[in-house]
């Protein structure tokens, strides 16, 4: 969920994105006790957090290991769709059960998060993977934050504008507010 403002060359990061924008909804609620940890990588996709090959983290196992994270958000789903990258559909599948038996190993709360839209005609497989996620959110509980089916102003076809992230990032804190106000409780 690094987030990118307009097309490649030159990659850079949206000032707000998915994450930023649920820090910002969950602390005006819960106070800055709560603190969301923005650690996407650009071109990631599943396979590369499950192996630790995205260029900035160890293996998944170890990556959940070693973190202090009580909830863990992940967005795999564009890249993986994308055809420079792209796993079969039941390869993704495995994949993303992997991620959630994994993280949930390490004690961790999971949560799957739909992608923004995407113009058809750069990535069309996209919807495919999107049923797959839904799929496995719902064969194993984890909860699942909807974007797919929200309207989204994707200036180079992929990457969302200011104001799709931000509401993404609403939604995200939906989902979360209900998990942190439990764990606030312990």
């Amino acid at each position: 969920m690094w987030g990118q403002d307009g097309a490649q060359p030159p990659v850079v990061q949206a000032s707000i994105t998915q994450p930023s924008s649920a820090q910002a909804a969950l602390q005006s609620g819960y106070g800055t006790t709560v603190t969301v940890v923005n650690e996407g990588v650009p071109g990631t996709t599943a396979a590369n957090i499950i192996n630790g090959t995205d260029g900035k983290h160890l293996p998944w196992a170890q990556q959940m290991a070693n973190s202090q994270a009580q909830i863990v958000a992940v967005n795999f789903c564009i890249n993986d769709s994308n055809p420079a990258f792209k796993e079969s559909t039941d390869t993704y599948r495995a994949l993303l059960v992997q991620i959630v038996n994994i993280a949930r190993a390490a004690g961790k709360v999971i949560l799957l998060v739909e992608p923004n839209r995407v113009e058809p005609y750069w990535l069309p497989d996209t919807p495919h993977y999107v049923s797959v996620m839904r799929d496995v959110a719902a064969e194993m509980s984890v909860p699942l934050v909807p974007n797919f089916a929200y309207p989204a102003v994707i200036p180079d076809g992929v990457h969302p504008d200011a104001a799709t992230y931000a509401a993404m990032g609403e939604r995200m804190a939906a989902v979360l507010s209900p998990v942190v106000a439990s764990l606030l409780k312990q």
